[in-house]
């Protein structure tokens, strides 16, 4: 039996984590400028000139019909999909796209679950109950192993307060493909955790760390891909089971 959509009004129709204007209170706004003094990149966003944003695919085409996503759409361009083949009946898709709004985007896109969890992702687990929290952004997930701390002064627990006050939206949230995602999520962290921390560059600092950090993450060699395959591919398969479907994905 088919599973329905994601309830995307719910979940759009709430602030989740989101401080008014945040970025203008936390010293540079650093979810929205990626703005570090040792950040010399050369292919992504640099510091100060804005930072990449990611939708899912489903949120993606749900807000281009109900909402304004970023780059162009409006001129009937679309943005660059990055695909993950899992080995399960259809691969994860999400969109990137730059963004050097650098905050003020309000009236002008509408943003995307991971900007608005910021600082952390919900993690469900099977039954749709919050298992924990992960770092929002790859950045993030690197600063704190390397200097032990977060850049962004919000704390983790917002996102699972909101939810706590909130049965409705932990309810849309909890969506076996929104469960299926944030699990990816999860064993993408996992696994660049690990690699990074073994990497031979994680010793070097300040810019030159940054420069080796940007062609080994974007050459694919900080995360074990068959290994995040395999969790993801275990989880479908555990929740088409729950679920009596495999129409979710």
């Amino acid at each position: 039996m088919p599973i329905g959509p994601v309830d995307w009004q719910t979940i759009h129709s709430r602030p989740l984590v989101a401080v008014p204007e945040c970025w203008t209170k936390c010293g540079g706004g650093f979810c929205c400028s990626n703005d570090h003094p040792d950040f010399q990149f050369r292919l992504m966003p640099k510091g100060g000139q804005g930072t990449t944003i990611l939708y899912l695919e489903d949120e993606y085409l749900w807000l281009k019909a109900n909402g304004h996503v970023i780059c162009g759409e409006e001129n009937g361009a679309t943005i660059a999909p990055m695909v993950f083949d899992y080995g399960g009946p259809r691969p994860l898709v999400l969109r990137h796209a730059p963004c050097a709004y650098l905050g003020r985007c309000n009236g002008k896109v509408t943003k995307p679950l991971l900007c608005r969890t910021y600082p952390a992702i919900p993690v469900f687990g099977l039954d749709g109950r919050l298992e924990t929290t992960v770092p929002a952004s790859i950045i993030d997930a690197t600063f704190q192993l390397k200097d032990g701390r977060p850049l962004c002064p919000l704390p983790d627990s917002a996102t699972t307060d909101a939810l706590e006050q909130d049965p409705a939206l932990a309810a849309a949230l909890a969506h076996p493909r929104l469960i299926l995602h944030t699990q990816a999520v999860r064993a993408f962290i996992e696994s660049y955790r690990q690699r990074l921390q073994a990497w031979e560059g994680f010793s070097l600092s300040g810019p030159a760390f940054w420069q080796a950090w940007e062609l080994a993450y974007l050459g694919r060699r900080l995360v074990d891909r068959e290994r995040v395959a395999a969790h993801v591919l275990r989880t479908f398969a555990a929740l088409a089971e729950r679920t009596g479907s495999d129409d979710f994905a």
